[in-house]
């Protein structure tokens, strides 16, 4: 079974290009005790701002997989179909400038 909520530290990683709470700071019982919380890690403005599909598919998902109960979370294949979903759009825009 596939651990969903990983995945979206995995997602946040590509995006941000750094671990969720990755600050000195911050150790992993206070982390653990935000994520409990429902704090997730600190997402900049312009991330969410972004006007690239691909850039917002990634957070759509990763904010589906970010939900600390594991009875709420996005199942994995749901966070498939929204990326591949993306990928598929995206592919097509790209064929259909490519042949304008």
């Amino acid at each position: 079974m596939v651990d969903v909520f990983s995945l979206g530290n995995i997602i946040f990683c590509i995006v941000v290009g750094r671990f969720p709470f990755d600050d000195r700071d911050i150790d992993e019982k206070i982390a653990r005790k935000r994520i409990k919380n429902g704090k997730l890690p600190a997402l900049k403005k312009e991330y969410r701002e972004s006007d690239n599909s691909m850039d917002m598919a990634l957070l759509k998902a990763m904010d589906m997989c970010f939900t600390y109960r594991w009875q709420d979370r996005a199942r994995a294949s749901e966070v498939r179909t929204v990326l591949l979903d993306e990928l598929r759009n995206a592919n097509e825009n790209r064929h259909k400038a490519i042949h304008v």
